[in-house]
Order: C-alpha cells, then structure tokens, then sequence
C-alpha cells in the first residue's frame, strides 16, 4: 500500500535484497583471498628449501615477496656430468597468471636440464615448448648459467632477463 506501512515495508524489503547482495559480495571475497592464499603457497613452494653444496662454491639464493603474487624464480638445478644450472626466472604480469606461467617454465627448464647441459639450447627448447601456450603480451625471461664444477666453468645464456653483474672480492 502507499501509506506508512507499506513505504516501511518497501524499504525493509530493499534493506533485505541489499544485505543478501552484501552477503554474497563478502563470499566471493572470501573466497578469491582464500584462493589467492593458495596460488601464493604454491608459488612459494617451488623455490628451492636449500641449495646443494658444491665443493669450492658458495651458492645462496634468497626471495623476499612483495606481498603480491607475481612471477619471480631462481634454482639451481642438477644437471648431467656433476654440473649445476644456476637458474634466474621471470614471468611478465603478476598475479596467478604470471605464477601459472613461471610454473610451466620451471618445470619444462628442469626436465630439460636433466638430459641437456648447454644453457642456450636448454633456453631454446624451453620457449619453443612454453611460447605455443602464451597468449599476447605473456613472456617469460630465464638467466641460466651452467656451473661445471671441475672445469671451474660458468657458461651463460640470457633469454631477455636482466643483465649479470660480477663482483669480486679484493682490489
């Protein structure tokens, strides 16, 4: 009706359809951070609990997060005739699409390095299995050196990532 009653009734009505919207709006909320909660411990799984020692080197990686998801990656990964694959990884974007792509790139890097030892061919076919999947714009830029322990060797290759800086102690 149009008196008192019926304008109390129209706004409790209104009141009601607002807090059942609020309510589902809070779910969803709710929900997304739970599953970006998930996204980031999976991402943050991936780096490496500790490096393997290697005589006559001292490796150390470490990574502070952001706070926001996003696509960053080092390893060192095992490769054949006691080398080791000092891997340096980032996928453009941030959020769960750039975690799901530096993924993908890990895993395609180490099974590549556990039968391939050259960096640049292992970044080569490492693109040419992930580029295939990428949609416009997505990219992923990977630093690879490949530390031969008793040749006292570190052959590079760069795949757009940023350049190496080398210091070194002393004068």
């Amino acid at each position: 009706s149009a008196d008192e009653i019926g304008a109390l009734a129209g706004s409790f009505d209104q009141m009601t359809q607002s807090l059942a919207e609020a309510r589902r709006v809070e779910r969803e909320s709710a929900r997304s951070r739970h599953q970006m909660g998930v996204a980031a411990e999976v991402a943050t799984s991936l780096f490496p609990t500790a490096l393997p020692e290697v005589a006559g080197y001292d490796l150390a990686g470490h990574h502070e997060s952001s706070g926001q998801l996003g696509g960053e990656y080092y390893d060192v990964l095992e490769m054949p005739g006691g080398c080791y694959g000092l891997l340096v990884g980032s996928a453009s974007g941030t959020g769960v699409p750039a975690a799901m792509v530096m993924a993908m790139a890990r895993s395609f890097l180490a099974a590549l390095a556990r039968k391939e030892s050259d960096p640049g061919v292992i970044l080569r076919e490492a693109n040419a299995l992930l580029s295939g999947d990428l949609r416009r714009g997505m990219y992923v830029t990977a630093l690879l050196g490949v530390l031969d322990p008793r040749a006292r060797a570190l052959p590079l290759a760069n795949a757009g990532h940023a350049q190496l800086l080398l210091g070194r102690g002393g004068r």
